[in-house]
C-alpha cells in the first residue's frame, strides 16, 4: 500500500487500484475516488497538443442521472457556442450541467434529489481545436477523464502528451454531509484508456460514475461547483475498444479432426 499526502488529498494505491479522498471542512462532503478497468479502450492517435478543457469539449457525451425518486433521465452533452461553452438542459428543468472556459462545471438540481449521475465520453467529439478549426477531424476528438498529474509524487505516471490531471472534488457550495467515516460521495472512472501499443498506466478513462447517496438529503440537490480533469484526443472517432484475442469456438477443433478423417477415408476408397 502507498499513501501520499497533498494539497488536502491523500492518494492510496491498493492491489492495483488508485484510490484518493478528499477531506473537506466538518459538515462538507468527502469524496472517495475509485477506479477500474471496465470496458478498456484504445486510441491510435494520442493526445491534442492543448489540453485546456473547456465546456465544448465534452460535446456528445452521455450523462444518465437517476432520481431518488427511481427515475432517470438520459441527455447528451451540447456545445452552446463555437468556442468555449457546454452542458446540458435536463427533462422539465429539473437538472442541468453548465461548463465554461475552464474546468469549473456547475451541477443544478432543482427540486429534484440526484442519487447517480455517469458521464460517458466514448461518443463525445470536441467541437474546439486548437489549430482554430480549420481542420475539424484534427485536434478534436474524444474527451477523456484524466486523474492523476506527471508527477509520481502525486499519485502516479501520467500516458505520454497528458499532464496536470486531477479527479472529481467539489469547489463551490459543497452539499451538506454529516457523516465523519463513510464519504459522502463515491466517484467510479472506469473504461480505462491507453495509446497505440502502449498499455494503460491507470489515469485516463471514458466515463465517470458519482455516487451522491450518501449525502444528508439521500442524493444532491441545489447546485454546486465541481471540477474533473479531462484531455481531448488528437482526432475525431479515435476510440475503440481494446478486444483481447478472440478463442477458437469450441467446436472447432473437432470440426477439424472430422474433415481430417473423412479426408483419410477418400484417399482409402481411391487406392
Amino acid at each position: 500500500m502507498k499513501s501520499i499526502a497533498f494539497n488536502g488529498l491523500r492518494a492510496v494505491a491498493l492491489a492495483g487500484a488508485a484510490l484518493v479522498t478528499s477531506v473537506t471542512a466538518s459538515g462538507a462532503a468527502t469524496v472517495l475516488v475509485e477506479t477500474e478497468a471496465g470496458v478498456a479502450m484504445v486510441s491510435q492517435d494520442g493526445i491534442r497538443p492543448d489540453t485546456g478543457a473547456r465546456g465544448i469539449d465534452l460535446a456528445g457525451a452521455v450523462v444518465t442521472v437517476t432520481f431518488k425518486d427511481g427515475t432517470t433521465d438520459t441527455k447528451i452533452w451540447q456545445a452552446f457556442d463555437t468556442s468555449t461553452t457546454g452542458g446540458l438542459n435536463g427533462t422539465d428543468g429539473r437538472w442541468g450541467i453548465f461548463q465554461g472556459a475552464n474546468d469549473q462545471v456547475a451541477l443544478m438540481a432543482d427540486g429534484s434529489v440526484i442519487t447517480t449521475m455517469v458521464i460517458d465520453t466514448t461518443t463525445s467529439n470536441s467541437t474546439s481545436a486548437s489549430d482554430g478549426g480549420a481542420t475539424p477531424d484534427t485536434f478534436n476528438g474524444p474527451a477523456l477523464f484524466d486523474i492523476t498529474s506527471e508527477n509520481e509524487d502525486f499519485g502516479g505516471n501520467s500516458t505520454a502528451g497528458s499532464s496536470f490531471g486531477f479527479p472529481f472534488s467539489f469547489t463551490f457550495n459543497e452539499p451538506a454531509c454529516s457523516r465523519l467515516t463513510d464519504p459522502c460521495v463515491i466517484v467510479t472512472y472506469s473504461g480505462e484508456v491507453s495509446i497505440g501499443n502502449d498499455p494503460a498506466v491507470g489515469d485516463l478513462y471514458t466515463t465517470m460514475t458519482v455516487d451522491f447517496s450518501g449525502l444528508d438529503a439521500g442524493g444532491f440537490t441545489g447546485q454546486s461547483t465541481y471540477t474533473s480533469d479531462v484531455d481531448v484526443l488528437r482526432t475525431r472517432n479515435d476510440l475503440r475498444p481494446l478486444s483481447a484475442s478472440v478463442p477458437l469456438p469450441a467446436a472447432l477443433p473437432l470440426l477439424l479432426v472430422g474433415l481430417g478423417g473423412l479426408r483419410l477415408l477418400r484417399r482409402r476408397k481411391e487406392v
